[in-house]
């Protein structure tokens, strides 16, 4: 896809969404909005859009290579992330490609959300990290009734090895709601979705 192809089809997706995403990437600092229990929150403003980016970190007492095979089983999500009522992969393209569906449960008027992920796994030499990278190819699913599609995501896992079999793991995300969800409560998301996700997942793999 060539650039102006590219930027035509990112800007009509935001249009649909009824919120903008970056044409560029500008960056802005990062500023901590919770820090509890071990685990610290952060968002930043993105250019163009409305919706703030999230950053979450803690340490998982748990070996790397037992979280990493944990998270990889995508029907398992339901058990740790925080409101999704359904996941599943659809299509395994390599060892380190995948295609995943997932649906998150949100309350009343909301209507529940889904997306469709390509998630690419590689391994940084230098640290040992294990990073799990995903953007949304939303056209490889069909549509599900009373689910709206979310059509742009960005987002990465990295899952680092400390010693005395510690794992520290980062997780960052910025997307688009898809529908119509005032700005206010989606933002307010990015604070309680990665702190009560990450807290599950630590649970679940220490115990």
């Amino acid at each position: 896809m060539n650039f102006y192809v590219k930027k035509a089809v990112l800007f009509l997706g935001g249009f649909i969404l009824g919120v903008s995403f970056p044409a560029m990437a500008a960056e802005h600092p990062w500023k901590l909005q919770k820090e509890s229990e071990g685990i610290r929150v952060y968002t930043r403003a993105v250019e163009g859009s409305a919706v703030l980016e999230f950053r979450a970190e803690t340490e998982i007492r748990t070996p790397l290579e037992v979280i990493t095979s944990f998270y990889e089983e995508a029907g398992r999500m339901t058990e740790w992330f925080y409101r999704c009522k359904e996941a599943k992969l659809l299509k395994r393209i390599s060892a380190n490609e995948s295609v995943v569906y997932f649906a998150a449960d949100l309350p009343w008027p909301l209507s529940d959300r889904d997306g469709v992920y390509r998630r690419v796994k590689s391994v940084d030499a230098a640290t040992g990290a294990v990073i799990y990278q995903l953007g949304a190819v939303s056209h490889d699913y069909p549509l599900q009734k009373g689910r709206v599609r979310v059509a742009y995501l960005d987002a990465e896992w990295h899952f680092t090895p400390r010693p005395n079999g510690m794992t520290a793991v980062y997780y960052r995300m910025h997307t688009a709601a898809g529908g119509f969800i005032p700005t206010a409560v989606v933002n307010r998301f990015t604070v309680s979705l990665p702190f009560k996700t990450l807290r599950k997942l630590r649970a679940l793999l220490q115990n």
